[in-house]
């Protein structure tokens, strides 16, 4: 049996239009649909079969530490620019790179007693890059 690695996430960044975000939590999703490809051939009682779709799309999402210096507005008016997110800041770390644009954008003011946080959503287009660790 493989042994698989595991890692917490402690230390991943994500890097886009110049800013590195403070990040609290950061995903990103990967969907590709299916196309039915059952025939009139397809056994009566079987199950239908499927084919991927040829492309897929993907998002990024996630939650940082708000800094009301840096300059959100300019991210979320912004063209679509290189998203890099490092897994965990690290040479063996990997990390993924895919052309995004900010889709939504929005943060929320500190009560005195907590840190600001925003939470944001990307659009990624074309294809995604990985990287592997040293």
């Amino acid at each position: 049996m493989a042994v698989v690695a595991v890692a917490t996430g402690r230390g991943a960044t994500l890097t886009f239009s110049g800013l590195t975000m403070d990040l609290l939590e950061i995903s990103i999703d990967f969907n590709r649909g299916e196309i039915e490809s059952t025939t009139l051939a397809t056994a009566a009682g079987g199950g239908k079969t499927y084919i991927p779709e040829d492309l897929y799309d993907a998002t990024i999402s996630g939650r940082v530490q708000f800094d009301h210096s840096d300059d959100y507005v300019a991210l979320m008016a912004g063209a679509e620019a290189t998203a890099t997110i490092d897994w965990d800041n690290s040479d063996t770390g990997g990390t993924v790179s895919i052309s995004a644009f900010m889709t939504q954008f929005s943060a929320s003011s500190g009560d005195g007693t907590s840190i600001m946080e925003a939470s944001f959503s990307m659009r990624c287009t074309g294809d995604a890059t990985y990287t592997a660790g040293a």
